[in-house]
């Protein structure tokens, strides 16, 4: 969602730096604090011809230049495949030892590419940061259980945020062996 805004609004600083410190390009606080520091009237100088980076700054903003320019002419689920591509976010966390099933990725950009082709959405980034969000907002509703009777929610805390229930349970909060 971050990359989205950031690619819509070269205003959005908060999205631009978001995305730039993310593990998508990996910019270091340092690097931001020196890429800042070169930009006389603030952070949309980013997107201005003639800025020159180099190092990871210059290979973040060629990325974030190039993905702007094609986001206006492509299909939003081909952009976020290129993205995943290009950055190889698949393969970092594979790397990393987590399976293929936990992550979502590939699950999320399938939701895209399906949402495109069933007319759900139709359109660029804005309409897709509002789809996004609608489906964020929709998914964080307490779950329903179907049938009437009372159902029992295994989730984690993170998972919970923004839900209310009317009994909660959590276990081994006593265990004083865990982290």
């Amino acid at each position: 969602l971050l990359l989205a805004r950031a690619l819509l609004s070269p205003r959005d600083e908060m999205s631009l730096v978001g995305v730039l410190r993310s593990p998508l390009m990996g910019l270091s606080d340092q690097h931001l604090l020196a890429l800042a520091g070169s930009f006389e009237g603030g952070w949309e100088y980013f997107w201005s011809d003639g800025i020159k980076c180099d190092g990871l700054s210059g290979e973040a903003r060629e990325c974030l230049l190039t993905w702007r320019c094609l986001a206006s002419r492509t299909l939003v689920s081909d952009l976020l495949y290129r993205v995943v591509r290009e950055r190889g976010v698949l393969d970092a966390y594979y790397g990393l030892g987590l399976n293929k099933e936990g992550l979502g990725i590939e699950r999320f950009l399938e939701q895209v590419r399906d949402a495109e082709l069933s007319g759900e959405l139709h359109g660029g980034l804005a309409e897709f940061v509002q789809w996004f969000t609608e489906r964020r907002d929709h998914s964080r509703a307490a779950p329903q259980t179907g049938d009437g009777e009372g159902g029992v929610l295994l989730t984690t805390i993170h998972g919970s945020k923004g839900l209310e229930f009317p009994v909660v349970i959590l276990p081994f909060l006593d265990d004083r062996t865990q982290h």
